[in-house]
């Protein structure tokens, strides 16, 4: 009888102790793979949890293979299949888990240890972006003070060479958001897309002055031998852009390109005049510190404003002519689609009346609708004629029409 007793009470304490290690094992399986597949951690504090789950998973095994034993123990002895067949399960599924642990540890920590490589990295080409930013800061905050057109020109190179330079800075953040989407795909990135926008930010705004010197340095540096040559060229230009417009190739191109065209003519036409400006400009100065100049290059360059101010007038008329052109175009297109959907409804009601069931007792009525829809048709079709041809004709004319179709 005590035997028996204590049979029975090891029996207890086995699935006890079996119960507690299942429940044991299952909680941690699941912590882990918590930890393990959080993405909501940057690399460091996800390498640490990492290390945890390692430091903790050899516990859990010694745990795993207790309770082997004692389900091993429980299937020898029960005369119960179901529970027998449960806990070989249970062992099965468990062991299968811990293993799949173990595999997204060992790809955890590769991914998290390239994860933290990127971010090093990053940090790097950011370090490296901020000094560049740093160091062109200062460069921009020296003052132009030129005396020689050599002196301009010396300063020319600088700021191209600068400028130059900031193509690196470019090739750094687009390595820098590289780094930052690897390390995305793995861990939270923290507040580096804030660092990375600054960067681009404080790079772009850099940039922007550096191109906005650049352009003043290559102005002034060009502009005090080239005034002459430079109106020269405007004047060529202009000639050239009156040529385009008043030759045939130019009226026999496509009506949205003749308006392209003109659009592109007015924005080239407004950067010569402000070359002009700028150039004349910048003489005066060089003339007011004693320079020295001539008049009559101001007088010439004014003339010159306001010939280039008559053209683009002269193009911005076209242009809205052009505009109202199309837009009349478009309208009758539209008009054309709607008179087509007249038609198909018009065809519907042709096909009723000619059905022998159409009014069969009243053949003349049944003529007279038949007859009303053929008239209506044509009647369509006449209109999406007219404004077909009247399409046409506006694409050749370029101008609108002054009595638009009804």
């Amino acid at each position: 009888m005590e035997e028996k007793d204590r049979d029975l009470k090891r029996a207890r304490t086995v699935r006890s102790d079996y119960v507690r290690d299942v429940d044991a094992v299952t909680a941690w399986i699941q912590r882990a793979e918590l930890r393990v597949q959080d993405r909501s951690a940057e690399p460091q504090v996800l390498r640490d949890h990492l290390q945890q789950v390692q430091a903790e998973i050899g516990a859990t095994e010694d745990r795993l293979e207790r309770l082997s034993r004692n389900a091993r123990t429980i299937a020898e002895n029960t005369q119960d299949e179901a529970e027998k067949a449960r806990v070989q399960a249970t062992v099965r599924t468990l062991t299968e888990q811990l293993q799949q642990v173990r595999t997204w540890l060992h790809d955890k920590k590769q991914q998290v240890g390239d994860s933290l490589d990127a971010w090093a990295r990053f940090m790097s080409l950011h370090q490296a972006v901020l000094a560049w930013v740093e160091e062109h800061t200062k460069f921009l905050a020296t003052p132009l003070q030129l005396s020689s057109l050599t002196q301009a020109r010396q300063r020319l190179h600088d700021y191209s060479t600068a400028l130059r330079s900031s193509k690196q800075a470019g090739k750094n953040l687009s390595d820098m958001s590289r780094e930052l989407e690897q390390i995305g795909q793995v861990t939270a990135v923290g507040d580096l897309p804030e660092k990375l926008q600054a960067a681009e930010e404080a790079k772009m705004k850099v940039e922007a002055l550096l191109l906005e010197r650049n352009a003043l340095l290559q102005e002034t540096s060009e502009e005090w031998e080239r005034c002459e040559r430079k109106m020269k060229d405007v004047r060529s230009w202009m000639e050239k852009t009156q040529q385009s417009l008043d030759s045939p190739q130019n009226r026999k191109r496509p009506l949205r390109d003749q308006h392209a065209n003109r659009e592109k003519m007015l924005a080239d036409a407004s950067t010569q005049k402000t070359k002009i400006a700028l150039s004349v400009e910048k003489l005066q100065i060089h003339f007011r510190s004693g320079v020295g100049g001539n008049g009559k290059v101001t007088e010439e360059a004014s003339q010159l404003i306001n010939e280039l101010d008559r053209l683009m007038n002269d193009i911005k008329e076209q242009t809205t002519t052009l505009e109202a052109c199309l837009s009349q175009i478009d309208q009758y297109q539209h008009e054309i689609q709607q008179l087509r959907t007249q038609i198909v409804s018009v065809e519907a009601q042709l096909r009723s009346a000619l059905s022998p069931n159409y009014s069969p007792h009243d053949r003349d009525r049944a003529l007279h609708d038949q007859n009303a829809c053929r008239e209506r048709i044509n009647a369509l079709q006449n209109k999406i004629t007219a404004r077909n041809e009247r399409v046409k004709l506006l694409a050749q004319r370029g101008t609108p029409d002054t009595d638009p179709l009804d």
